[in-house]
């Protein structure tokens, strides 16, 4: 019998210089004079804390047209915060249709890469792109442009690239996890189905969005448990074309027999 030994490994908390270099490579600036009076403060709040650096580094990246007064704001509601204080600090200041689209990330499996043309069909289709008053501006542009603040305010991170080096697959920072999931609970967002268990329960307006993480076979849909039901989005990883065939025999069975607000994407 092999047995394994696991080994704690303790992260080490960054220098000075370290700290200051992550953080300005995070907020896209080189050191300036106007940055430096600020530098003590920074190092101090972050305390070489990676997590706070990258986080707080990448909040203030969206703020540079604010000015320094802004960031000293910013800064001295951290002065006393942890890191789990920036982290919601950084949700909140998230405008409504970035923090829906942020959640949506909650109905892919954990440590999952999310092929970012599928994302952004997806968040078109839920109709999470607001209208914007520029005429030339397009959805998919617009869609375009939420996804790039999210990966700016390092809240989504790029996972693998293609060929010519564009983005291709990306995920959800890790540690942000747990704390969307009670977001995306608190506002019954989804509906995961294993098995033929419940996991989420779809509140006074009934359960909205279906995720199976198991054969589409398997899943009831009982029009009058899932009258309200808006999209159906599977993660069933078998081989070839079998989860295609599975979702198309359950979405022919499903039309014209009460779910009307089912769309497809």
């Amino acid at each position: 019998m092999l047995i394994r030994i696991a080994r704690l490994h303790y992260m080490k908390k960054l220098d000075n210089q370290d700290n200051w270099k992550l953080f300005l490579n995070k907020v896209g600036l080189e050191e300036s004079e106007e940055c430096s009076t600020l530098k003590k403060k920074i190092i101090e709040i972050c305390y070489g804390l990676p997590l706070k650096i990258v986080l707080l580094g990448s909040l203030l990246s969206t703020k540079k047209d604010e000015g320094y007064d802004k960031w000293a704001s910013i800064l001295d509601s951290q002065e006393n915060s942890h890191a789990s204080d920036t982290l919601s600090f950084c949700y909140n200041d998230l405008d409504a249709h970035l923090k829906l689209c942020l959640l949506y990330l909650m109905l892919f499996p954990q440590e999952y890469d999310i092929p970012i043309r599928r994302l952004l069909r997806l968040w078109l289709a839920e109709g999470f792109v607001k209208h914007t008053e520029k005429q030339d501006m397009c959805q998919e542009i617009a869609v375009q442009g939420y996804f790039d603040n999210l990966v700016k305010r390092s809240l989504i991170q790029i996972s693998k690239l293609r060929s010519d080096g564009s983005p291709r697959k990306c995920r959800l920072l890790g540690v942000l996890r747990d704390y969307l999931l009670d977001k995306a609970r608190d506002i019954c967002l989804f509906h995961v189905h294993r098995n033929l268990d419940c996991h989420e329960d779809g509140g006074r307006y009934g359960k909205r969005r279906l995720v199976e993480y198991a054969d589409a076979k398997n899943c009831p849909l009982d029009r009058f448990q899932f009258q309200h039901l808006r999209s159906y989005i599977s993660f069933n990883f078998q081989k070839k074309d079998t989860p295609a065939k599975e979702v198309r025999n359950l979405l022919s069975n499903t039309i014209g027999k009460g779910f009307g607000l089912l769309r497809g994407a």
